[in-house]
């Protein structure tokens, strides 16, 4: 109900009894969609906010407010030193004016999700707080009056619309009529209980602040299903509560949710790699490589060129053993196969014994990340937790650049989104001299590392980017994975090549284990 008629016109009331006669000293904005209006009398401070996200719009008034030194952008400049007039609420809606000297005017349009903050000049829109909505520029002032005659024979002729003749009552309201049972009376009867709740929200006895379905919510009456946190008789303690409510009921679980969020994908994304590399080095011990190329050397007589398959004495197994052979290669080839092999298999277990490693140690500083981020319990712990973690001022990549965008070490490393830009960030974005990285021969995304002037990049940066290439590509699910790395002056694109599609005429191929950046 804070945004309810009712409950603003006891705002504007107390505006009315309070600051008349002051001067507006501010207006500015260092969060967004939030306005701070700072009046002065004398020595005498009183601060107006004004929050109107999409999600939320109220009013609250802090008693004392520090502006940045930085990053504040005064607002309705025009109104800046001019004495407060009047203050005059409009009939039957969410909205009041300020009226300043000199016929300037500031209206507060509480609209939830449409609300505003629009300043006029002689009648005459002249800024608005929220440009995007345009439809405010064209506003009236005295539109807004919506008078109401209360009339008992015209309530009952309309068959008892309650929103008719009471259309501040919004649905907590209507839910408090529902449980009291009073829809189920005669219309005369119901006219005059809904009279009383009229007079009883114009003149309330007392605030209600608690949780409503999970939300903070402010009632003027005593409600039986809202679960109350705190009660007063003041407006403006009620509007301070309420915020205080919001703010960590909401805003402090959101954010602390997200972190908890991104930790949680992040771990669940360890497990994965843990489990994969796990499995992958036992079916790597399991192939005997090394074994079946000494059994072939060691039955080199008894094998015909062309053979397809070899039965041989597994002297390792004491057992007979099948292997089958490379009908193309003469025996010894055979053997120097699986040897080729055996190597690779020791290259790629130890990568994967190093990537088991370093995913244990992180699952354990997940863990431990988690449990501190679960003993913050107000913003001050957790702003400093997510200063103290590398969290802070953490924020989405640009929706508008064709790239992700990643920094590690002090390198920027950008991944193209899709086919088309892979073809913008390679094309465009990316110099001549800076490092280029793509899975071989799979499609993915194209991968960037911004080289800083002449400064050489580090091999665990390239090997950083060169996960990401990988984890970006249809091999993202392998356990070892070969990635091109060039500098992008070798990666042309000549006409007619589909999106995404490229040429590299010199390169380096390494491998690597797919990895999302963390």
């Amino acid at each position: 109900m804070h945004l309810s008629y009712y409950f603003i016109r006891q705002i504007s009331q107390y505006l009315a009894e309070t600051i008349c006669d002051w001067q507006l000293g501010t207006a500015f904005s260092q969060e967004k969609d939030e306005l701070i209006l700072g009046f002065h009398l004398g020595e005498r401070e009183f601060f107006i906010r004004a929050q109107l996200t999409p999600q939320w719009a109220s009013l609250s008034f802090p008693t004392h407010y520090a502006k940045a030194k930085a990053n504040a952008v005064e607002l309705f400049e025009a109104l800046h030193g001019r004495r407060l007039l009047r203050v005059e609420q409009f009939h039957n809606e969410r909205a009041f004016c300020l009226h300043f000297e000199q016929d300037y005017s500031l209206l507060f349009k509480l609209f939830g999700n449409r609300s505003n903050l629009v300043a006029y000049q002689g009648g005459q829109v002249i800024e608005l707080f929220h440009k995007k909505m345009e439809e405010d520029h064209h506003l009236e002032l005295d539109s807004l009056h919506r008078p109401i005659e209360h009339s008992a024979q015209a309530f009952i002729a309309s068959g008892g619309n309650i929103q008719a003749f009471f259309p501040a009552f919004d649905r907590f309201v209507m839910r408090y009529i529902e449980l009291q049972g009073w829809l189920q009376l005669p219309l005369s009867e119901q006219w005059q209980k809904l009279l009383t709740l009229h007079e009883q929200l114009l003149h309330p006895g007392a605030y209600y602040i608690g949780t409503w379905k999970n939300k903070p919510l402010l009632s003027l009456v005593e409600h039986p299903e809202l679960q109350v946190r705190h009660v007063t008789t003041s407006p403006i303690e009620a509007a301070n509560e309420l915020h205080r409510l919001y703010v960590h009921e909401v805003v402090f679980l959101q954010e602390k949710q997200q972190y908890t969020k991104q930790l949680e994908q992040q771990l669940k994304r360890c497990e994965n790699t843990l489990q994969k590399s796990k499995e992958r080095l036992q079916a790597l011990r399991n192939a005997r490589f090394e074994e079946l190329g000494h059994l072939i050397m060691a039955h080199l007589h008894a094998i015909e060129p062309g053979s397809e398959e070899v039965e041989v004495f597994d002297f390792y197994k004491e057992a007979p053993l099948r292997i089958k052979l490379n009908p193309q290669l003469s025996p010894q080839q055979n053997a120097e196969r699986f040897y080729r092999k055996a190597k690779n298999q020791k290259i790629e277990e130890q990568k994967l014994l190093q990537t088991i490693e370093t995913k244990e140690n992180e699952w354990l500083r997940l863990q431990t990340l988690l449990q501190s981020l679960d003993e913050c319990h107000d913003f001050k712990s957790l702003r400093r937790w997510a200063k103290q973690h590398g969290f802070a001022g953490q924020s989405k990549a640009d929706e508008s650049l064709p790239f992700k965008r990643f920094e590690y070490k002090e390198f920027q490393i950008w991944v193209g989104k899709n086919a088309k830009s892979n073809d913008l960030l390679t094309q465009r974005f990316a110099h001549k001299n800076d490092l280029w990285l793509h899975a071989k021969d799979v499609a993915g995304s194209h991968v960037v590392i911004k080289r800083s002037g002449q400064k050489q990049i580090p091999r665990d940066v390239i090997e950083k980017a060169a996960s990401l290439a990988a984890y970006y590509s249809k091999r993202k699910t392998d356990s070892l994975c070969p990635v091109i790395v060039t500098e992008k002056k070798y990666v042309r694109k000549p006409k007619g090549l589909a999106p995404g599609q490229v040429i590299v005429d010199k390169e380096e191929v390494i491998m690597v284990a797919p990895a999302p950046f963390e």
